[in-house]
């Protein structure tokens, strides 16, 4: 549907990375970036502007002659929606290009044992009302990014999926989940989705490098450097989780769930649950926040160490307030400069520690992001 609109050069997504991760930017610096000619980054940039991508910022100095018109991405000028999913819910975002929510829904999933057929019927029928409510053109929608709970075996398209999801095993986990829904559909391991929103959305929009840790119902890791995701050989860079034996305590959502059952909760607790939760100041919860924090110390001294980022994020499915609060627990002292154990190391930079400004949008957020980056940002062709 948005194919021939969307469908720019590779220099122009030169130009528009450029707009996107710097702007509002002048054409001259956008060329001296991008070792173009000047005419050459404003007949891009008049492209981009056509296509309603980019838009023109006046700045006016006081000085006599033409104002200054410097270059900004147009946030209405195209639009993604995000798919994040658990084992109870399915949950879908209209994002515009400055990451901003623009139409969200949430539904309840009936069955204990979701199969992807459920899920993509369930997102197709809240496209329409989702692009309607966030007043975006359908020819003006990029795509549906999905956030998928596990990570990918050797073909590509099969997941090793997390338990809670034993109905995505053994399928073609990309034609299941895109069924029928009629626009282009991409699809990331949760750790990495977050890790590239947070890039190209969030925190990490002006750093060279980032490192997220992923709390979903397990815990992973997501790696960016110089705006793309590194994903290793087979996609599947970056499993923190490693470091903590599943026979043991660890700082993942399945863990927090079960430590709340524990706890006498009783019911099916899932991530839209524990914002009421952590307002009541409740122990268990308390408690695991004390522990994940003192876990996740070894899980950021080892990624720090090994691929040294600009910032180091903790985010994923918790809310807003619990990541950050997850983060507090974190002792800096022994994360970044080593604790039992470990060679000292706290004379060497360490990056910034901060938690997701995305809170429990993240996982939408940064699915929306998959479309953006495929369509907009990736110079390389399309698979």
């Amino acid at each position: 549907m948005s194919e021939a609109l969307f469908d720019l050069t590779p220099s122009q997504k030169r130009v528009l990375e450029q707009i996107w991760h710097f702007g509002p930017i002048a054409r001259r610096d956008i060329a001296d970036r991008v070792q173009m000619t000047p005419a050459a980054v404003t007949g891009l940039a008049r492209d981009l502007a056509a296509r309603n991508l980019v838009t023109e910022t006046v700045e006016r100095s006081g000085a006599r002659g033409q104002p200054a018109r410097p270059l900004s991405i147009n946030r209405r000028g195209a639009f993604s929606i995000g798919v994040n999913f658990s084992h109870a819910f399915v949950e879908a975002g209209a994002v515009d290009l400055k990451g901003q929510m623009l139409a969200h829904q949430s539904v309840r999933l009936s069955s204990e044992d979701p199969d992807p057929a459920e899920i993509s019927a369930q997102v197709k029928a809240l496209i329409p009302d989702l692009l309607k409510k966030a007043g975006a053109p359908p020819e003006r929608c990029l795509g549906v990014g999905f956030t998928l709970p596990g990570d990918f075996l050797p073909d590509g398209v099969r997941l090793k999926a997390h338990p809670y999801f034993p109905r995505f095993r053994d399928v073609d986990i990309r034609q299941a989940l895109a069924g029928d829904i009629e626009l282009d559909c991409f699809f990331e391991n949760d750790a990495l989705t977050a890790a590239i929103g947070e890039q190209l959305l969030g925190y990490g929009r002006s750093v060279e490098s980032l490192m997220l840790i992923h709390i979903g119902h397990g815990v992973g890791g997501g790696l960016m450097h110089k705006g793309e995701a590194f994903r290793g050989a087979h996609g599947n860079a970056a499993l923190v989780g490693v470091l903590y034996p599943d026979d043991q305590p660890r700082p993942s959502g399945m863990d927090l769930f079960q430590t709340l059952r524990d706890a006498g909760h009783e019911g099916r607790i899932d991530f839209p649950d524990l914002q009421a939760l952590y307002q009541s100041s409740d122990t268990a919860l308390q408690g695991w926040i004390k522990r994940a924090g003192a876990q996740l110390e070894t899980a950021i001294y080892v990624a720090t160490r090994l691929f040294d980022p600009s910032v180091v994020v903790i985010g994923g499915r918790l809310p807003g307030a619990i990541s950050k609060a997850v983060c507090e627990q974190v002792n800096t002292d022994r994360a970044f400069g080593g604790g039992e154990g470990f060679a000292k190391t706290a004379e060497l930079p360490a990056p910034v520690l901060t938690a997701s400004q995305h809170g429990s949008l993240a996982g939408v957020i940064g699915a929306a992001s998959l479309a953006v980056k495929s369509r907009l940002l990736t110079t390389a062709e399309r698979g």
